[in-house]
């Protein structure tokens, strides 16, 4: 559960570090899906783009890249410059081929080990769960009420120091049911 979390943060802080690098070449190109801005940036060489493979990887987006990328104003990088950034977003596919690799191991794993809260809760809820509480046989003995809050710990403690509003929900709050409930109806 962890290694996916942290894995999600270093992949996050890689992709903003690929778009800002290979934003000084190729100011124009934005993506809103990080996996295809790092596959596209792996493989498109403005001088000589690859219009088949472009196609291929932005689809009905390729012609656009390809009119931005004849006008773009950023700066030409050498071979060498190319090069690094490559290898950065080779490292971010490789990040984020690890983390599907993952969570697919951890869907496996919540599956066989929790199988009962695996179907209700969903794979990646339950795994989570399990790992804040420690166990399950841990999980298993807790009141409905500590599994609610189960994951807002910090939140808990501001309440009972500062007064602050109680938390109604922690980790539990990632099951689709509660986070598009309406307001009223999460507790």
């Amino acid at each position: 559960v962890n290694s996916i979390d942290e894995l999600n943060k270093i992949s996050n802080l890689a992709f903003e570090r690929l778009s800002e690098w290979y934003g000084l070449h190729f100011p124009e190109f934005r993506h809103k899906e990080p996996e295809k801005y790092a596959q596209i940036v792996l493989m498109l060489d403005m001088e000589n783009p690859d219009e088949a493979k472009l196609r291929e990887l932005a689809g009905p987006m390729a012609d656009v890249i390809l009119q931005k990328a004849k006008s773009s104003v950023g700066v030409n990088f050498s071979e060498e410059d190319m090069e690094m950034v490559r290898k950065q977003a080779q490292i971010l596919l490789d990040m984020y081929s690890l983390r599907s690799q993952l969570e697919e191991y951890q869907d496996r794993l919540a599956k066989r080990l929790a199988p009962n809260i695996s179907e209700v809760a969903g794979s990646a809820v339950a795994a989570k769960l399990v790992a804040q509480a420690g166990s399950l046989k841990k999980l298993a003995g807790m009141p409905s009420s500590t599994i609610q809050v189960l994951g807002a710990e910090k939140a808990l403690f501001k309440h009972l120091r500062a007064g602050a509003p109680p938390p109604k929900h922690g980790l539990i709050f990632q099951h689709p049911l509660i986070s598009t409930a309406s307001k009223k109806a999460r507790g």
